[in-house]
């Protein structure tokens, strides 16, 4: 289960700028329906960031990071 996930931008945590934690706990029912499971129903979640500081096509990285309930962080990187 995750507790929250936290996003940083062009860097992993440590180095990176925290942009800051996502709402999470959103309505999916696609999930729970593709995994047969009622509880991934409240899997989703919803982030934000005003990027119009960015050069237009300039290439930028986010890393996310859930955090668990058992207090461990995965990584999870996207370029854009």
């Amino acid at each position: 289960m995750i507790k929250l996930l936290c996003h940083y931008l062009n860097g992993p945590k440590g180095f990176g700028k925290l942009l800051g934690e996502a709402k999470y706990g959103l309505e999916r029912q696609d999930v729970a329906d593709a995994f047969g499971n009622p509880n991934y129903l409240n899997s989703g979640y919803s982030f934000t960031y005003d990027a119009s500081s960015f050069e237009p096509g300039s290439l930028h990285s986010f890393y996310v990071y859930p955090l668990s309930l058992k207090g461990e962080y995965q990584l999870i990187k996207v370029n854009r």
